[in-house]
C-alpha cells in the first residue's frame, strides 16, 4: 500500500514543490544576490518530506483514525441492534441479511464529494472502477458477502451478543492462514502468538455452552449458532485478503487512492443486497415483513429505526474494515476487529443482561492479549525499519 499512500499526498507535495521553486527564484533574484540564511532555511523546510508519524504521512493517520472509528461505532451499534431485532420478535433472517448490505446509498454522498475535490469526471471515474473484469469480481464478492451475512444472521438469532462476538474472533486464525497464502503476509512470532491465544479463547466458549443459552434456545440451536458463526467468520476472513488483492491488483497505481475503497464497497454491497433481496423473495419474507413490523414488541417506529440504523451501522463497519485493509493489510483489519471483543460483551451485559461467566472473562482477556501482541509486533517492525534506515543513512 506504499504507492497508494504516496498518491494520497501527491497533490500536497506538488504544491510544496511549487512554493519552493518560487521562493528560491525570488531569493536568487536572477543572479543579482545570494539567498539569505533565513531564505535557505525556509526553502529547505518546504522541500523536506511531509511531516510524518511512525514513518507514515499525516494523511495516512487521519484516514486510519477515521476508518478505525467507523469500524468501532459500526460494529458495536450494528451488533447490538441486530440482537435487539431478534429479541423483540424479529425472526426473518433474510430480511436482516438484506439489511446488512443495503445501507450502501449512504456512501454515495462522500464518494461524489471526493470526485468533486479531485476535479474528477464522474463518468470517467466510474468507467475506470467498473471495467468488465472488476464487475465480475464485484458479483463474486457480492455473492460471498450475501451468503456470509446470512450465516451471521443465523448465528446472531441463536447466540447472545457476547458469545457471538467472541466466536467471531476465530476469524483472526482463519485470516492469518488466508493472508499468508493469498497475499504473502509475513507471520512473526508475535503475530502467531496473537492468533493462538485468540483461537484458544474461542475454544473455551464451547465449555460454557450449557449455561450460556438464551431462554427459548435449545442446545441444538445453540450449537448450530456457534457452527454457522465459525463458518461465517472463516468466509469473512477469506474475503479480507481478497479485498486487499482487489486494491493492489485491480487498479492502476495512478488511481490508487482512498476513493477506490468507497467505489469497491458500494459495488460489492449493492450486488450483495440484490442477492439478499432474491433470497427474501424466494422465502416469502417480502410479504411477511409488514406483519412482522406490526407485531414487533417495541412498536412499528422502533422496528423501522432498528433496521435503518442497523443498515447504516453495518456500512460503517464494512467501510472502516476496508479502509484499514487499504491503508495497512487484511490481517491488521482483522486484528482491529478482534480488539472490539472486550467491548461488545460488556455492552451486551449492559443492554441485554447477557450472562458473563468466568470462562467468558478468560476468553476476553485472551482476545485482549492477542490484540496487544499484534500491536507490539507492528511496533517492533517499525523500530526495525527505522534502525535499518539509520544504518543506510550513515
Amino acid at each position: 500500500m506504499d504507492a497508494a499512500l504516496e498518491q494520497i499526498s501527491i497533490d500536497k507535495q506538488m504544491q510544496i514543490n511549487s512554493q519552493v521553486a518560487v521562493l528560491v527564484d525570488d531569493a536568487q533574484g536572477n543572479g543579482c544576490f545570494k539567498p539569505s540564511e533565513e531564505q535557505r532555511s525556509c526553502a529547505k523546510e518546504l522541500s523536506s518530506p511531509t511531516v510524518n508519524f511512525f514513518g507514515k504521512p499525516r494523511s495516512y493517520w487521519v484516514l486510519m483514525i477515521a476508518s478505525s472509528i467507523a469500524l468501532v461505532v459500526g460494529l458495536s451499534s450494528a451488533s447490538l441492534l441486530g440482537r435487539f431485532y431478534f429479541v423483540n420478535g424479529g425472526s426473518r433472517r433474510w430480511v436482516y441479511t438484506w439489511i446488512e448490505s443495503t445501507g450502501w446509498p449512504v456512501l454515495l454522498l462522500p464518494l461524489f464529494v471526493c470526485y468533486s475535490k479531485k476535479n474528477c469526471c464522474v463518468r470517467t471515474a466510474l468507467k475506470q472502477a467498473f471495467t468488465p473484469r472488476l464487475c465480475l469480481i464485484y458479483v463474486a464478492m457480492g455473492f460471498l458477502t450475501a451468503f456470509d451475512n446470512l450465516l451471521y444472521s443465523m448465528g446472531l438469532s441463536y447466540l447472545p451478543v457476547s458469545t457471538n462476538s467472541l466466536v467471531c474472533s476465530s476469524q483472526l486464525a482463519f485470516n492469518a492462514v488466508f493472508a499468508y497464502v493469498l497475499v504473502g503476509q509475513k507471520l512473526s512470532p508475535f503475530a502467531i502468538n496473537s492468533v493462538v491465544v485468540i483461537s484458544t479463547g474461542t475454544v473455551l466458549l464451547g465449555v460454557s455452552a450449557e449455561n450460556d443459552r438464551p431462554s427459548g434456545t435449545t442446545q441444538r440451536e445453540y450449537i448450530i449458532g456457534v457452527l454457522v458463526t465459525i463458518v461465517a467468520s472463516a468466509i469473512y476472513a477469506l474475503m479480507l485478503p481478497l479485498l486487499q488483492l482487489i486494491y493492489t491488483k485491480g487498479f492502476s497505481k495512478e488511481k490508487s487512492s482512498f476513493v477506490i475503497v468507497l467505489e469497491v464497497q458500494i459495488a460489492i454491497s449493492s450486488v450483495a443486497s440484490i442477492f439478499s433481496l432474491l433470497g427474501m423473495f424466494v422465502h416469502g419474507d417480502l410479504h411477511a415483513i409488514r406483519e412482522e413490523a406490526l407485531l414487533f414488541h417495541s412498536g412499528l417506529a422502533s422496528y423501522i429505526l432498528t433496521l435503518l440504523f442497523s443498515a447504516i451501522g453495518w456500512q460503517l463497519y464494512f467501510l472502516g474494515s476496508a479502509g484499514i485493509i487499504f491503508l495497512s493489510s487484511s490481517l491488521m483489519s482483522c486484528v482491529f476487529m478482534t480488539a472490539m471483543i472486550p467491548i461488545l460483551p460488556i455492552l451486551a451485559v449492559i443492554f441485554f443482561h447477557d450472562n458473563f461467566s468466568a470462562l467468558k472473562g478468560i476468553a476476553m482477556l485472551l482476545s485482549t492479549w492477542g490484540f496487544v501482541s499484534y500491536i507490539y509486533d507492528g511496533y517492533m517492525v517499525y523500530k526495525s525499519q527505522q534502525k535499518t534506515s539509520e544504518c543506510e543513512g550513515s
